[in-house]
């Protein structure tokens, strides 16, 4: 059931990481104003650890089908 909107799915998770990462970086260039003292008010190491891990998962999704599916079905016989 949910193997024929793998595409629109795929897409979606793509297209929300990316906005993810947009909005981590833009946050961090802005993060220092020059009229106040530079505060670490950014996000903490769990913010790209985190992004880091999903856009694995996603990269992880989009190769498996076509090329570690069958190394792995071929490696199981």
């Amino acid at each position: 059931m949910l193997a024929s909107i793998r595409p629109i799915l795929l897409g979606g998770a793509a297209l929300a990481l990316l906005m993810g990462w947009a909005l981590f970086f833009r946050h961090r260039a802005t993060a220092c104003d020059m009229a106040e003292p530079c505060a670490r008010t950014g996000p903490s190491w769990h913010t790209p650890g985190l992004l880091g891990l999903g856009t694995a998962l996603v990269g992880l999704a989009l190769a498996w089908e076509p090329y570690l599916e069958p190394v792995v079905l071929k490696a199981m016989r």
